[in-house]
């Protein structure tokens, strides 16, 4: 009866912190206001922002932003890790490393970087997804304010462009 009684119990423990932790990472899909052609699975409730010219989904652990140049603002890059370099450059982020790449479907490749920044205290995904059919590039920053590197890869592999 003694070894039921823990086999229940420990049963019962593994049960609950994996509701718990399920919670925890829950992904919810939300459509941007402005480009509902791309949607991003986040995890908890966001709010929204719009500013002149990009969008964010934010709480208080992460925002993600991002920015469509599409028509005469866009220009094919054949090589993203350029475009990562001056878009770092153009940030002010001098120390970033690898952190994603990907071709999401033909037409439409990815690439992140990784980066910290002191000011902000903490790390910072950013990068571009470039649809070269439809013509247009989506810069992307995500400020990991507290989450981890496995949170922010499954945020940025969460956003689709219809």
């Amino acid at each position: 009866m003694n070894l039921n009684l823990s086999t229940l119990i420990g049963f019962f423990l593994i049960t609950l912190s994996t509701v718990i932790y399920g919670q925890q990472n829950a992904m919810n899909v939300y459509v941007f206001e402005r480009l509902t052609e791309v949607s991003a699975s986040l995890p908890g409730d966001v709010y929204y922002s719009k500013q002149e010219i990009s969008e964010s989904l934010y709480n208080d652990n992460f925002e993600l932003e991002i920015n469509c140049f599409k028509g005469k603002g866009y220009d094919y890059y054949p090589d993203l890790t350029n475009y990562i370099n001056e878009m770092a450059k153009d940030l002010g982020y001098t120390k970033f490393g690898d952190f994603i790449k990907q071709d999401i479907k033909p037409g439409m490749k990815s690439q992140f970087s990784l980066t910290y920044s002191a000011e902000d205290e903490c790390n910072i995904v950013f990068g571009v997804i470039q649809d070269s059919f439809s013509r247009k590039l989506y810069e992307i920053e995500l400020y990991c304010y507290k989450i981890n590197s496995e949170t922010a890869a499954l945020i940025i592999n969460g956003i689709k462009i219809n």
